[in-house]
């Protein structure tokens, strides 16, 4: 069992690091070499197929992430001194070797492309529009793209984004975890349902007393990273399970396992080190059989750890 979960690990995590308007019409893009300069060979990234030979290629300037069928990538390249830029949504399909423009985003400053997920065959991603650096409220928006026709939408979840938003799947809909810029600051879960185009909120958490991490899938509902804020004592992380009807089931604080788990890491200098970890404006974390949590951050940060007996495994 500990042979196959690390293994399993390893494969996600590297999975998580491979990733990291209305309706648009795609276009082909063309897959041949627009021209033979060096400056040109060298912004052309090729991709093999099964057999190793070279069936296309994408801009090497992508930021791509495996999805059912092809590669989906952006294109994001603002000039030297410029927060924002208009990106390039596309998808190169593995079996015909096209490249498909999916669509453009106008002005956009930020993709959370980390967070990219698949749904009933249609690929997901967060992307704010304006420029993230500065004190101006920022547009989060999630791109539904669909490779079929060769199409985007981009839905409004809310008008005072935060950079690192995250998403996940539950119960057949789209869940979209967001630090609010309002004032004051709260932290809140949208969902999007693909039969409607609705969104909605459905928690909202006061940012004095708890500050969400992450937001994973689960069978019957979904886990929560939350940070509870203790005015001058330490922080303490918890993982909350909720029903699909939003209701909280349970809560099993991580600090102890985790804080052991960091202190072990190399650059970590004390436990104010390993907190600081625990800190981190977003997560990544999957908690498998309901007792094996999968974690990793921005930082330092990546493990596995036994919920039920606080063992740690990799």
């Amino acid at each position: 069992m500990f042979k196959k979960l690390v293994s399993l690990f390893l494969i996600i995590s590297f999975a998580l690091c491979a990733s990291a308007c209305g309706s648009l019409n795609g276009s082909e893009s063309d897959t041949e070499a627009p021209g033979s300069s060096e400056q040109e060979s060298l912004s052309k990234t090729p991709v093999l197929g099964k057999d190793g030979t070279e069936i296309g290629w994408i801009d090497s300037r992508a930021y791509s992430t495996a999805v059912n069928g092809g590669i989906f990538y952006s294109i994001f390249a603002p000039e030297e001194y410029h927060y924002t830029a208009d990106a390039e949504y596309h998808y190169f399909n593995m079996e015909t070797g096209r490249d498909i423009l999916l669509g453009k985003l106008e002005g956009q400053g930020y993709e959370a492309g980390y967070t990219r997920t698949e749904l009933d065959g249609k690929i997901y991603t967060l992307a704010l529009t304006g420029n993230v650096m500065s004190d101006t409220a920022v547009t989060l928006y999630l791109l539904v793209s669909d490779p079929v026709s060769g199409t985007m939408n981009k839905i409004t979840v809310s008008t005072n984004g935060f950079p690192y938003a995250y998403m996940a799947v539950s119960d057949g809909k789209i869940l979209v975890m967001n630090h609010e810029m309002t004032e004051p600051k709260c932290d809140k879960i949208y969902e999007y349902d693909p039969v409607d185009g609705t969104v909605r909120e459905v928690l909202s958490f006061p940012s004095n007393t708890d500050s969400l991490r992450g937001i994973s899938s689960a069978e019957d509902g979904f886990f929560v990273l939350r940070l509870k804020l203790n005015a001058g004592k330490e922080n303490e992380l918890f993982l909350d399970r909720y029903s699909n009807e939003f209701v909280r089931i349970s809560e099993q604080s991580l600090n102890e396992t985790l804080v052991n788990a960091i202190l072990k890491i190399h650059g970590i200098t004390g436990r104010n080190d390993a907190l600081n970890e625990l800190g981190m404006n977003v997560a990544e974390f999957t908690v498998l059989e309901d007792r094996y949590l999968i974690y990793e951050n921005f930082g330092l940060v990546r493990l596995l750890v036994d919920l039920q007996t606080n063992e740690e495994l990799f």
